[in-house]
């Protein structure tokens, strides 16, 4: 079977740079610009690969929406506060925060709605699903959190987010952790492997929350 177009990307890459951390490989198949499943494709229902709850029933959005205004007014009910919400698939869980969120007009008034989303495929349905709301303050997009302006009080949410991100695998070996890469092995085909690059007391390893537990060998 010939590679796509993003499988040659990833493939010359390697020949070129050496075995990928697993983190660059996810990073590239999910967010490729051209090629990357998120860029290319509403993944939802039944045209697409898989469902999440706000899709199901309102009642999960309208149950959140029902949190986030106990916990606003639990602050303190600030004048101006953002709702960030990490990837916001259709924008049918922010949609149906917000329509619930019209039985407290001081919500509705003081919310910023952010949401960072690196799909211009899904940010248009985004759009589309919150133009039914009047809201005083706009609407505001950005492709990465870094971008964001933290300047007022925030509420984050993601739903069935964390899974969907780039993550670093690591194995305990008898010379310490190890990350483990992406290569090409003998048949021409992508392998992951960990006896690449041992951390030593690198970042990675330091972010590992080593008072919690012992590992044994093998683990990952």
């Amino acid at each position: 079977m010939s590679d796509t177009p993003l499988a040659k990307i990833i493939r010359q890459k390697i020949k070129d740079e050496g075995p990928m951390p697993l983190s660059e490989y996810m990073g590239l198949c999910l967010g490729h610009s051209k090629h990357g499943y998120y860029m290319t494709r509403d993944p939802f229902g039944q045209a697409g690969d898989f469902i999440t709850a706000p899709e199901i029933s309102q009642m999960f959005g309208e149950m959140v929406g029902a949190w986030l205004m106990d916990t606003w007014q639990k602050m303190g009910s600030p004048s101006d506060f953002i709702l960030l919400e990490m990837g916001a698939g259709r924008g049918t869980l922010m949609s149906d925060i917000l329509r619930v969120a019209k039985v407290l007009p001081a919500f509705l008034e003081a919310v910023h709605v952010h949401i960072v989303e690196m799909s211009p495929i899904l940010q248009k349905a985004q759009e589309y699903s919150l133009q039914v709301h009047d809201l005083k303050n706009a609407p505001q997009w950005s492709s990465c959190i870094e971008s964001v302006d933290f300047n007022f009080p925030v509420l984050v949410i993601g739903n069935e987010f964390l899974d969907a991100l780039p993550v670093d695998q690591l194995v305990f070996t008898d010379a310490g952790w190890a990350r483990k890469f992406v290569k090409i092995d003998e048949n021409d085909t992508f392998r992951l492997y960990e006896e690449c690059e041992y951390l030593g007391r690198s970042q990675l390893e330091k972010a590992l929350p080593q008072t919690l537990f012992k590992p044994n060998l093998g683990d990952v």
